[in-house]
């Protein structure tokens, strides 16, 4: 288990209210837990167009390749639907 900086979740909360933040605390968690990429996402299955995704790194600059070839066959959103609403999980 990680000890989580205090500074890396108050960038979280600040992304609720400042433009870039969330993009601060994604690069901050790829140095933090030492990872290629992060991303956020946040999706609503009865609302689809109120999906919100943000990323950094591998991820990011990959994103077009992503869409175009793999997001249709990605088991990952199917599978964090059913997750109980207010939780979180990561992928690896």
């Amino acid at each position: 288990m990680f000890d989580v900086d205090p500074a890396l979740v108050e960038m979280l909360y600040r992304g609720v209210t400042e433009p870039g933040a969330f993009s601060d605390a994604l690069r901050a968690m790829i140095q933090a837990f030492d990872c290629s990429s992060a991303a956020l996402v946040s999706f609503d299955p009865l609302a689809p167009d109120t999906n919100l995704a943000l990323s950094e790194g591998v991820v990011q600059e990959n994103i077009k390749l992503y869409v175009e070839q793999f997001a249709s066959i990605d088991p990952a959103p199917a599978t964090f639907s059913r997750l109980p609403v207010g939780t979180a999980s990561a992928t690896n």
